[in-house]
This record gives C-alpha cells, structure tokens and sequence, in this order.
C-alpha cells in the first residue's frame, strides 16, 4: 500500500492477528492481549516507522484510538474492571465457535444455557493475500504500450484510461504484457490469441478491457459514429457475470469519454444479447413497478440504483432507462435496451452468453451480430472469454466445438483472449478451446518476482455439534447472523465504510441444492424477523429477529460464552435491526444491491465482482474443488480487504473427510483442466447443431429468420421456409451429393477425421443420416403430428430435435423428463409445468419425504406425495396407489431378488407426478429413501478383450466384455423403486413408514429403463480370504477388524433392533471408544478389556464415554441455580440404547468380532470388500488412462441382477462382475474411448490398476508427516537432517522473503533426504508441522503420541480411530504443558477443548485416508466398504524387480526390456536423486531389442511405506 499512514496501520493489525492466530489454531478463542501487552506490539512498530521518516502516530494512544475508530479491534471486558483487546478477527472466531439456537423460550438472563450448543469444533487458518504488484506508472505503462501501435487514436484512448480525471492509475507487468500483446495483434492483423492467468483482485479484466476499449474507441473516432460493425464480442458463461461486467465497462467508457477531447460527441455503444433482453418495446416482459417496466440487464453506473423504462418512452418506442434513485439516464445510444434495436444498429461491443451465441448462429436476422452472413461487414477484432477455468469436461467440449462452427461461418480465424484464474497449461487449454494453432496462443500471467503479499483473508471451516437436535441449517444460519453483524455496516463505497474497507459489507451463502436454499432462505428471513416476503414480521417477531436476544447485558458468564454480541451492537447498530436476506438461484436472478446476505447456488460463483463482498459461506462440503475457489473468490474482490471463507460441516461421510483434512480444503491442487474433444458423444450432438448452422446457410436469402426455431415445432412459422427446409433436408437424405457437401461441410467446421464423420453420419447411435434427418423430416412434413394428432409429437420448448441435442451446452442428453404438477390438481400446461429427469423426480418426491425444490414464495410453500391417502391415520407397512399421486406408463415386467429368490413385476415410468401440501403437523425435516432394485440385461454378444498375455492379471480378469451401440450391442438398465423407507417428523414424535406401491391391490415397481453403453470385468475372487497369508495382527488385519465392526452395525447385520443407522453407527463408535481405552489405559488386550467393560468394572463405562465423546465448550455461570435443561434428542436416544439390555448384550456379543478369530464366518464378507475394492481399483485406473471420463458419468454394479435365460450373454459363474453403464442413455463415448485405449495398452491400464492398489495421497502424506515428526522429535545435537534444522529455521523467520527463501531450501532438502514434496505433502507440512504456536514442544509431543498410536495399535490388533486416539490423549494433562509453550490453556471445560486441540494437532489415519483413493459410489444401492490392504496381498508380484541397490542393475535392466518385460526399478527413500538419474540415463539411451534400437518409457511411478518403484518398458513392446 502506497500511503505510509495506512501501511503503518496495516502493519500494527498483522502484528496483533499473527500473536491471536498462534491461540486460535489450537482452538483458544477467549485469549486478549492486556494493555501492556497490546502497548509492547505497538511500541516498537512506532519506534521502527520514526526511524523510516513517518511521523503520523507518536504515541501508542493514537493507534489504539485509531484501531478503535475503525473497529479493527474491541474492548473486551476483564475482571477487575480493566480493559483487554482483541482483534475483529479474533472476535469474531470467537463468536462463531460459541454458536448456540437461541430462541425466545431462552431470554432472560441464564436462558441461553438450555440452548443447545452449534458448533462442536473448528479449525482455523489465516494467511497472506498475495497480489501482483503494481508498480509501473501510467507515463511507463502508456510508452511500453506505444512499442505495440503507432495509432495517435489508440494511444489516446490508452491515456484517458489510464488517466482518469487526471489521476494515474499504476499497472501491474502481467498487465501491460497483456495489452501489448493484444495491440500487436490487432494492428499486424495476426490470429494471436492470449490467455490471461491471474487471482482474485489482481486486475486481470482489465488487462482485456484496456486494449479493447482503446481499440474500440480509435475505430469509433476514426470511422465518425457507429461504423456498423461489432468490434468485440464478450462472452459469458453465466448471465450474471455479464450483467456485472456490463455495468464495470459502461462506467470505463462514460470515464473515457470524459477524458478525450471532444468525449461528448463520442458515442461508444454497448449491447446486451441474452435471455432478459426483450425483442421490442412492445413485447418486454420485464417486471413492472406501477407502468413502469424494470431492468433486469443493468444497474444505474452512476449509484447501482433501479433503472427504470418509463411507460411513456416504451408506448413511443424510445429506448432510455431512467435511474429510480439519482434520477440518470441511459439512452439508446449508449445502450441497445432490445433485440430490434440491436439488430438494427449494431453495438460497438456486443456482451453475449455461449447459449446464445449456439443457438443464434442459424438465426438470419441477427447473425450480423456475430459477424455472420451477407448483413455482416466483417467479423469481429477481439473475442473475449471471461472465467476460461470454468470450461471443462463435456461442457468445456461443447463451447469447443462451438468456437469452430462460429469460426468455419465467418470462414476465418477469430482473435481469442481469455481472463482465468491460475490454470496449469493454459496456453494448450486455450488452443484447444479456441481452436487456435498452438503456436499462435500465449499465456499472459504475474510473474513470481512481480507478487507481493499483504492484508490476510480467514478461512474457517466449521464442525456442527453432532448430537444437537438442530439441524445443520441452524448452524449455517447463526453463522451467518452472526458473521455479517461482524462486518461493516453499509457503505456507498468500500474506502468509505467503517473499517475503510478493510473488511466487507456483504456476505455470500452457498448451496448446493435447490431443495436446502429455499429451506435457508425462508428460515434465514424467519430467523432475522422477516415474514417471507422479506418485510419485517411485526406480529411474530415485533423487536426484530434472533439477534436481540444477545444484546449486552451485566452477566460476565453470558459474555464469556459468546451469547452477549457487544461488538456486533457496537459496530452495526441495534441487534434489533434486521438483516436484508435476499437470494439468487436458477429460479430468481439478480442480486438485490440492498441485500446484506445473499443466499445463492452456483448461479454466483462464477466472476460475480461485488466489491461489497467480505464474507462467503459453505453450506456443506463443496461437490467439486474448482467450483468451490470460485465461490470463495466472490469475496475480497477489492484489494486490501480481509475477507471471510467459512465452511459449515457436519460429523459424517464427505463433511468429515473434509473437515480432517481442512488443509488441503482451503488449499486444493486442481487437475490439468482436459476437453474430451474425441468423446463422440459430443461430437455426434455437435453434428447436429452444425448440421442447422448448414441449413442456415441453405436458407440464406429467404425471409429472415431461425432454423432452430423452425425445428421447434411453434406454432407459429413461414410456409415458404418449412417448404424450403424440408427440401433442403430430402436433398441430404435422397441425394448422395447433398449428403456428400454436409459431410464436407461439417469435417470442416467440427475439424474431426473422415473416420469419425463416418461414424457420426451412418454409425450407432444416433446417425444423423438414418435417424436424425429423417426424424426432423417427419416432423416437418406433419407437423409434429403423433398418433393422428397435430402437435402431440416430442416437443420440447426452444429445443429442436430434442431427442438428439440437449436444451442447453451445459446440459446432457437425458431420460425421459416428469412433469411435476405443483397444483396436485391434475390440470396442468405439461409444456410450461416444471420437469425433472426420472430418478430424480423419484428421489425429490419419494412418497413421506417434504421438498422445498419448489418452495420459492413463501416458507409455507412446500410439497410432498403423502404416503397414504389418509395419512396421518396410516402408518406402519401401507401401499400406494399409483393412480392417487401421477399418471405413469407401463415399460414391463422386471425382476427383482427377494429372499434369495427372483420376484418379476410389472414397473411403470411416471409421466406425471401429482403433489400436494404436507400437512401441517408434519415437519420439514420428513425424508424418505426408496428401495431401490437394478437389472443389466445383456442379450447380444459383447466385444471381449482379454488382459496382457502371460501376466497375473489374466488369472484375476479372465475376460472384459464391452457393450457398445456402435457394435449394436448395448445393454439395457433398468432401475426400479417398489416402494419407500420413510421417517416422518409428526410434532415432536417421528413415525416410520415402509410404503410399497400397488397398482390396483398388485405390486409394481417405479422407475425407467435404457440403453447404453457398458463394460464388464469378470473377476475371480481368491477362495479362503479369511486365511492369513501375513500375520493375524498385521495391518491388513487390523483394519479389517475394526471396519467389519463398524460396518455390520452400520449395516443392520447386527443391531439390527436399533432402526437408524447413524444411532448404530454411534453405539459401535461408543463401545469401541471405550475397549480402546479401556485396554490402553490397564494395558490389556481387547478380551479381556471387554470382560471388564461387560462386568462393569472397567475405569470406565459406556455412558462415560457418550458424554464425554459429545460433551461441549460452556462456562456455568456459577450464581445461577438453574442447570442445562433438555438434553438432545439424539444423545437422549442414545442413553435409552445404552440402558436397553438387549443392546448392551448386543454390542458385548458383536463386541468379539474385535479380537476373536478369523473364521469361516468372515468369508462373504471379505468377499464383498474384495469385490468392492477391485471395482475401485478399476474405476480408478478408467479415469487414469482417460482423464476426459468423469467418475460421475459412470455407474458402478457389482452383479447384473436377476436375469432369465435369455440374458445371460457373457455370464460366468465361477466369477463375479463389475460393470460400468453410461449414465445417459445411447452412447456417450466413453466406453468406446475406454476400449479404445485399454487395446492399446492393456499392460498399461492394469499397471494402473496395481497402482491404485497401492499407497495414495493421503496416505504417502501421514507416512511422510510420520517420519518428519520423527526427525524433529530427535534431540538437535543428534538429529543430522537439514530437513529439521531448515524448518527451525523457518519458525524463527521475522520477514516474507526469509520465509519464501528458506522454504525453497526445504523443499530440496526434503527430496534429497527421500521425502516426495508433492503439492499436498507440502500443504500439509505448512499446516501441520509450520503451523502458528508450532515448535520443539509440539515437536516432541507429536513424536511421541505418533510413536505410541502405532505401537498401541500392534499391541490390541485394531485400527483405532482418529477420534477414539483424540479422546484418549485428551484424558491426561500432557497437552496443557505443550500449549502453555504458545500462550496459555483456556479457560472452561478443559477435557474438551484437550480434545479439540489434539484432534488439531493429529491427522486422518488407516482405513480413512486409504479408502479415500478408491472411492465410488451407487446411487441406487450401498456398495461394500472397500479396503485395498485386502486385495493388494492377494495379487502375486510377476513382475521383474531390479534393485538399484545391485551394483549390475543396469545390465539387467536392459536385458529384461529386451526380452519385451516390463522392469520395476526400486531404491529406498534416500535414493531418490539416485533414481532421478537412472532414469534419465534409461529413457534417453537407445536399448538393443533384436535387430530394433527402441527407448524405454516410464510406466509410472509409486511410493510403498519406504520404498520408491518405478515401471520401465520399451515402446516398441507395447505395440
């Protein structure tokens, strides 16, 4: 920061953050800093600013006055009367940690400790923004510029902007690299296309936006006036991305023309092309405010107020927007308000979305836009590609291929330049994007000597109590009361607001679930006051919301517990005021700008720049990675603010692994973002659309107007085109040179090979020239007729041909869609109803279970199918009446297992389903799950392939069978539900109902059936797995003792009396809590510590460990006589287990799986985890050889189900299977793709396969941390590893540049010393072992407990768990010890918060990390837990090992290849560098292989406990 006052303040507040940050990553959040001590950091940050000339602050007075006055830091109250200090930071942590549901029932001054508690842990973390500097001057910036152009125009145009108002705006190097690669291009008319890679706040948009205005604006100038032509098109993947940036380059352009001689006759002119932007002043479908219409487009650029189309000016056709709050006023000239207008003065800059552009490129009357057809003058100058990393997967293939058919009309190459957040191989992702030539795209980003760090940002991932009886919801809505009250209240700008835009004004709820954020959002207005139309709700909630119960009050224990929001008051005002809840999601655009929290779905993570923006939260772990740093983007956009990421998780499935290893969710490595461009899937849908890109050209000269349309089937079209099309269409079909010139046509534009235009053209499934012709054919010539009815044919709105393309490029081909009748009436427009795919439907609408999908009016709204008529009279086993809830379509008879037998049954597809209201009574938290039932049905003869000749692998794998639409051989899948599960919320009570489907009194099944593509691996699963090949107490076996205990409880295989399975899940956890500790604690074994747990006479009991495994963090407040009121309903449910005596004999009984031996009885369990795990294995080693295949795309079976004779093709019965089915129906590609690679290499692909048998990420990681803790747990005058001392020295570091030097010198210390610093390891060692409050006591206390984990776990013979070790340790005082080292234990309930700082400390550890590399799921059944230590043993080693501790490794190396083997090279970990060189010596000298010179390839590389292994051939053996 350029001003030395506010880099003085800035420096004081790091200071003071960085001693807090120390406590709060233990878990302390009650630390303050006295005045002495507070005046001890401030004192010497004076002294140090004196010395450099800055005499601004001379005593420790003004500073504090001023971090006061900004609230940068708070008063605490302290005994005594005297005042501490904390930061804002450091409060609000505080806050948060101490949640509790207060409800009105808890006012008064000891109410709030019948509250249950919301949050059970947290884990915190605070670092350093980093930003490209900006340190050349605009004079610098303006010359480096002028080397690209000699335009006086352009170079103009280039100062006004970079000299707005007369001020000077410095750029960043990236910056002006950027410009000056885009100028060039422009003024040599090159085809460069740039990429520009960059953060958050690091002013990449404005590295498109100055050359591209600048060049906008020397054409304008120079062309006097509109010149007819669109200059550059902008291209969003979301509208609200370009409503945003819409808005930012109307403000530049109205600041450029101020600065320009004779500016204000400049007319620079902006058009908007999307959904929102009307076709006339006639037809505008906006929302009104009296007569007055609404834009949805845009804010006002001069105070973000409403603008406004005035009655009047839309009666006479005048095109001028009038701002409701400052009165200003956009006209036509600066804005193109309709689609008419656009067409006919075309914009300067054009801002469009993807959709659009795809569906608009057949549309005559306005492809001039795009530069296309005769109306065009020429094609654009610049295309911008905002958000680049977003384009991935089959979507990012889609908008591919798109790029070219827009460039094979204009019949030229396009100037691309993309804005990214980092990507790895950006400049190849954009070739292959763009469809430019390699060589002639550049990536344009901050180099490492240009980044600069300063300010911090606070991530906080939040751990919901798992035993209150709120939900978690609560937790994310207290957390966001209580997070927005701790940023600044409202400013007009964020250098004007309290903190001087140091911290935000808004904050952002993400979901990821249409369902949860109508919940959040009607129960966040409830919560502030509001009824649901977002007024305040005077008749329930007259003093405002849930807030007021925490204004300040006397009571110390209210305060010291968080229950008392001072500061909150303090800095926003009177908690009675409420909160302005707004929110966003596919069903509501636009964000309100007077919204205060925002609650969204992904609709906002992409480039939404609010520079309000201070906060973000998570609800539940993010489905994916890169969607997820999207939304954490959102806020901090304004550099210099400290902004808030805080994710809310719960204590099960991904939200623990997400919150255990929370470092490497606040810090992810994202993949190479890859373009499936050779899935056929894709390219057969883009032949479609290319194909109406043809017939536009065909039709060019006739009246104007849409193939896309035309093939929509509306009612209403011209005579003259449908006539002209179907001609058009017949030629191809009937003519071999019509058909000849669309393949020519569409090789050239999609630049696919002859091969695969054959396939696309004539192949299976879904050839364009037997299927897709003749069925748009059809549907012309009838007009959409169906069973002698005018337009009852397929029709989907704006979709043509929608059996063979997708609404939208972001959506798949997909099953047959169900109409939701929201109304229950029956009486529905089908075409305009909301509709959802199958299963779905099914899955949102399971008969018992209450959706809020559609609740978007009012919290009241919701809707459920009632599981009986008269429900709630009914409950218990009742049946369903089909015809009470839908109308549905009879697909056959199906069969299912029951009891080991095959029951058939007619199923039915739904076509309607009919909703209704829940009653009142029933609660919203009433879910069902169906039972669901799948069949594969093979009945033509697959492709098989075999595996590599000769290996191991052909005894595990005998054979894989590919099922493939091209070879006409899919399968057909059925899945079924033949009834529900549901757990219904009546009052206070729940009722469990099984319900079953009839039609007419006979059971039938509900679901749908398809063909798709498949494979199948036969697997043969070794005999005897319960048989030790290692010993009964190795690894393997520890593991697997553990994990068949918690999974037959889980299960229902034993317990089976208790119905919940989380409430076995935790009974299980309870009693292996208390064996472990029991036999740590006397130093027993597992029998004979469960006699004494059984008998009663432990040190323990199960009830002592229920409640101290779920106690929480509460200060009594010891004048109060009242006590804790209502205990949770889970912890009570779970204390009447534990007192029930068939559970306990129960849990005792099943408690001897733990220690006594393996047996028979072990069999088809192991069974099934070996099945399991080698599916995994597969599935991993699938996505490895094709990256393009996502695992979702994918479903995993492990048997076909039930089958009559005739669909036994590819059956063998001495084998299991495994089989992977396309989601969507006809054939996606993937398994094609998958069986095209596999022939190629099967070695390779079952090399892969071994691989992921072996040691993952995580688990390289633990082993790693292990042996690192190990060294630093050594005495430093024994210890002789540079790794060690290094870290010492980082610790002790006082500067950025020391810190960044010395991790680099640990980096290649910790590689010579056979450590692998990969990203994650890395990661984990700046979390784990550099920690805040990390040194020689943690050191030596984690060396220590690592050490006895692993001996207590070979001492009992069982896994034991992360949590059970927590608890353990957490009983003795050691850790006080250790904490007092880095500032003091808290005060409270020390056993707990003993537990939160050691589960901090430690890590993930055994069957949870390894099974986090093999994961799969199926959503219509629960797959058996997989365990590779299982299968890994059982598959024999033929390969050839070569250790390279052999003095003639070499030699034997070479023979082996020569005979065509495969060598597996292996060196300890210090022999890391050793093989480095090995290899490159290997892979860049010839081997003599016969009468052939080949080169070796390295197959792949893998890291055992201490060993590294690498696979080694020659290519030519692979062909």
């Amino acid at each position: 920061m350029s001003d030395p006052r506010e880099s003085f303040l800035w420096s004081t507040l790091d200071r003071i953050e960085e001693r807090e940050a120390k406590l709060l990553a233990w878990g302390i959040v009650d630390g303050f800093f006295s005045q002495s001590e507070i005046f001890g950091i401030i004192d010497p940050i004076i002294d140090q600013a004196l010395c450099e000339g800055m005499e601004e602050f001379l005593a420790v007075d003004e500073v504090l006055s001023e971090l006061l006055s900004r609230k940068w830091i708070t008063e605490v109250p302290i005994s005594g009367g005297s005042i501490g200090y904390r930061s804002r930071m450091a409060e609000t942590v505080r806050l948060l940690q101490k949640l509790r549901q207060l409800f009105p029932k808890h006012a008064g001054s000891s109410g709030w400790q019948r509250a249950p508690s919301l949050v059970a842990d947290f884990r915190f973390i605070r670092r350093r923004r980093r930003y490209p500097a900006r340190n050349i001057p605009s004079e610098q910036a303006l010359a480096m510029i002028g080397q690209a152009t000699e335009s006086p125009a352009l170079l103009s145009a280039v100062k006004a902007i970079l000299q707005p108002g007369g001020r000077n705006i410095s750029l960043s190097g990236f910056q002006v690299r950027a410009a000056q690669r885009v100028i060039r291009a422009i003024e040599t008319d090159l085809d460069l296309s740039t990429i520009v890679c960059a953060g958050t706040g690091s002013g990449k948009t404005l590295a498109f936006y100055l050359p591209a205005l600048a060049s906008v604006c020397r054409h304008v100038m120079l062309d006097g006036g509109n010149s007819g032509w669109v200059k550059a098109v902008a291209l969003y993947p979301r509208t609200e991305l370009l409503k945003d940036q819409l808005r930012e380059v109307l403000q530049r352009i109205r600041s450029l023309r101020a600065d320009l001689p004779n500016g204000e006759t400049l007319k620079i002119r902006l058009g908007a092309y999307y959904g929102d932007t009307p076709h006339s002043a006639k037809y505008c479908n906006w929302e009104k405010v009296g007569y007055d219409s609404i834009c949805p487009i845009l804010a006002c650029p001069d105070c973000g107020g409403e603008l406004r189309w005035h009655q009047r000016d839309r009666e006479n056709g005048i095109e001028r927007l009038v701002c409701a709050d400052c009165h200003g006023v956009l006209d036509g000239s600066e804005f193109a308000i309709t689609r008419e207008s656009l067409k006919g003065t075309v914009p300067d800059i054009l801002f469009t979305t993807t959709e659009m552009l795809n569906q608009r490129l057949s549309d005559t009357s306005i492809t001039h836009l795009f530069g296309v057809g005769p109306k065009a003058q020429r094609a654009p100058e610049l295309v911008l590609m905002d958000e680049v990393h977003t384009y991935e997967g089959k979507h990012g293939a889609q908008v591919a291929y798109l790029m070219r058919r827009w460039q094979k009309l204009l019949d030229q190459r396009l100037r691309f330049v993309g804005l990214s957040a980092t990507l790895r191989d950006a400049a190849q992702f954009f070739a292959a994007l763009t469809g430019c030539r390699n060589n002639l795209v550049d990536e344009v980003s901050p180099r490492s000597d240009e980044i600069e760090s300063e300010g911090a940002e606070y991530m906080l991932a939040l751990r919901g109590d798992p035993v209150s009886r709120a939900a978690l919801l609560s937790t994310t809505i207290q957390t966001s009361m209580a997070l927005q009250r701790c940023l600044d209240p409202k400013a007009n700008k964020p250098s004007e607001s309290v903190s001087r835009g140091t911290f935000g004004q808004r904050t952002f709820i993400f979901t990821d679930n249409l369902d949860v954020i109508n919940r959040l959002y009607f129960d966040l207005l409830s919560a502030e006051g509001r009824n649901s139309f977002g007024g305040p709700d005077m008749r329930n909630a007259p003093d405002g919301g849930l807030a007021v119960l925490r204004e300040p009050s006397t009571s110390v224990a209210r305060y010291v517990n968080g229950q008392d929001w001072r500061f909150c008051e303090d800095l926003q005002g009177s908690l009675k005021k409420r909160l302005v809840v707004k929110r966003v999601s596919s069903q509501d655009r636009g964000v309100d700008p007077s919204a205060e929290v925002v609650v969204a779905t992904a609709v906002l993570e992409v480039g939404f720049d609010d520079p309000a923006v201070g906060a973000v939260i998570q609800h539940k772990a993010p489905r994916g990675m890169a969607g997820f740093l999207q939304r954490k983007g959102r806020g901090g956009r304004t550099r210099g603010m400290r902004p808030w990421t805080v994710v809310v998780l719960s204590d099960y499935g991904r939200d623990r692994t997400s919150y255990q290893n929370y470092d490497l969710l606040f810090d992810p490595e994202l993949p190479v973002r890859t373009l499936p461009l050779n899935n056929r899937y894709v390219t057969r849908m883009q032949a479609v659309f290319s194909t109406i890109d043809y017939l536009s050209l065909k039709l060019d000269g006739l009246q104007t107007g849409s193939v896309w349309g035309d093939l929509t089937g509306g009612e209403k079209y011209h005579e003259n085109r449908r006539r002209r099309l179907l001609r058009e269409l017949r030629n191809i079909i009937d003519n071999e040179a019509g058909s000849r010139r669309l393949g020519s046509y569409l090789k050239s534009a999609l630049r696919i090979s002859s091969e695969d235009l054959s396939a696309i053209m004539w192949e299976f499934p879904r050839p364009l020239m037997t299927t897709v012709l003749p069925t748009a054919i059809r549907r012309l010539a009838s007009d959409w007729t169906a069973e002698g009815v005018v337009k009852q044919d397929y029709r989907v709105f704006n979709n043509p041909l929608p059996d063979f393309i997708p609404g939208s490029l972001f959506a798949d081909l997909n099953l047959a869609e169900v109409t939701i009748d929201l109304s229950g009436s029956g009486d529905l427009d089908r075409f305009a109803a909301p509709s959802m795919t199958v299963f779905s439907a099914l899955r949102e609408f399971a008969p018992g279970r209450v959706s809020r999908r559609y609740g978007v009016n009012h919290r009241s709204e919701r809707h459920w199918i009632s599981p009986s008529t008269d429900f709630p009279n009914g409950s218990g086993f009742l049946n369903l009446e089909l015809n009470s809830f839908g109308s549905h379509q009879l697909l056959g008879d199906y069969q299912f297992r029951s009891q080991e037998e095959n029951v058939s049954l007619p199923v039915f597809c739904p076509v309607i389903l009919k909703t209704e209201t829940p009653p009142k009574g029933v609660a919203d938290s009433s879910n069902a799950t169906l039972k669901w039932h799948s069949q594969i049905v093979a009945t033509v003869e697959p492709c098989w392939l075999s595996p590599p000749e000769g290996s191991i692998w052909s005894e595990i794998v005998p054979r894989i069978a590919f099922f493939t639409h091209a070879r006409h051989a899919p399968v057909e899948v059925r899945r079924f539900a033949t009834g529900t599960s549901a757990e219904i919320g009546l009052g206070k009570e729940k009722v469990h109902v099984d319900v079953s489907f009839v039609n007419n009194g006979v059971p039938v099944g509900l679901g749908a059936q398809f063909a798709a593509d498949g494979v199948m691996f036969q697997v043969k699963i070794p005999t005897d797995l319960h048989l030790s090949k290692s010993g009964i107490g190795s690894e393997k076996w520890r593991a697997l003792r553990a994990a068949r205990f918690s999974d037959l409880a889980w299960r229902g295989d034993r317990l089976a009396n208790v119905p919940n399975p989380f409430m076995r899940q935790w009974l299980a956890q309870i009693y292996l809590s208390a064996l472990t500790y029991e036999a740590m604690r006397s130093q027993l074994g597992l029998a004979d510590a469960g006699s004494l747990l059984k008998e009663d006479r432990g040190s323990i009991s199960l009830q002592d460990v229920l409640g101290l495994l779920f106690q929480s963090q509460i200060f009594e407040e010891q004048e109060s006589s009242e006590t804790p009121g209502s205990i949770d309903k889970l912890r009570e449910e779970l204390e009447v287990c534990l007192r029930d005596p068939e559970v306990l004999t129960e849990l005792h009984e099943f408690g001897a799986t733990l220690w006594e031996p393996i047996g028979e009885d072990w069999t088809q369990w192991l069974r099934g985890v070996y099945h399991s795990t080698m599916a995994a294995a597969i599935l991993r080693a699938v996505n490895d050889l094709c990256p393009s295949i996502d695992q979702d795309d994918l479903s995993v079976d492990l048997d076909r189900g039930p089958f009559i004779e005739s669909q036994m093709t590819g059956l063998d019965e001495g084998a299991v299977e495994v089989w992977f089915t396309e989601r969507n129906p006809g054939g996606n590609g993937l398994i094609e793709e998958f069986m095209r690679r596999y022939s190629e290499d099967p070695r390779r692909f079952f090399s892969m396969v071994r691989a992921n048998l072996g040691m993952g990420e995580f688990e390289i990681i633990d082993h790693q941390l292990v042996n690192i803790f190990k060294k630093l747990g050594e005495d430093e005058d024994s210890c002789n590893s540079d790794s060690a001392e290094l870290i010492r020295k980082f610790r002790a570091s006082e500067s950025q540049e020391q810190m960044a030097s010395i991790f680099k010198s640990l980096r290649r210390s910790l590689l010579l010393e056979g450590f692998a610093p990969f990203h994650g390891f890395l990661v984990s060692i700046g979390n784990r072992v550099l920690r805040p409050g990390s040194g020689p006591a943690t050191d030596q206390y984690l060396s220590k407990v690592l050490r006895q984990w692993q001996d207590e776990e070979e001492r009992v013979g069982i896994e034991i768990d992360l949590r059970v070790m927590t608890y353990y340790l957490s009983q003795s005082d050691e850790i006080d010890r250790v904490v007092t080292d880095v500032g003091g234990v808290p005060v409270g309930d020390r056993g707990a918060w003993r537990s939160s700082a050691i589960g901090g400390l430690l890590w993930p550890r055994g069957q949870a990390i390894r099974r986090s590399n093999l994961q799969m799921r199926n959503a219509f059944t629960e797959l058996p837990l997989v365990e590779r230590l299982l299968v890994a043993e059982t598959i024999g080693d033929d390969r050839v090992c070569v250790s390279m501790l052999e003095s003639d490794w070499l030699e034997k190396t070479s023979e082996q290849l020569a005979v065509g083997r495969q060598v597996t090279l292996t060196c300890p970990e210090s022999g890391r560098s050793k093989l480095a060189a090995a290899l490159n010596s290997l892979l860049t000298n010839p081997v003599e292989s016969g009468y052939l010179r080949a080169y070796a390839r390295l197959q792949g590389i893998r890291h055992t406990r201490s060993t590294i292994e690498a696979d080694i051939e020659l290519v030519e053996a692979v062909q």
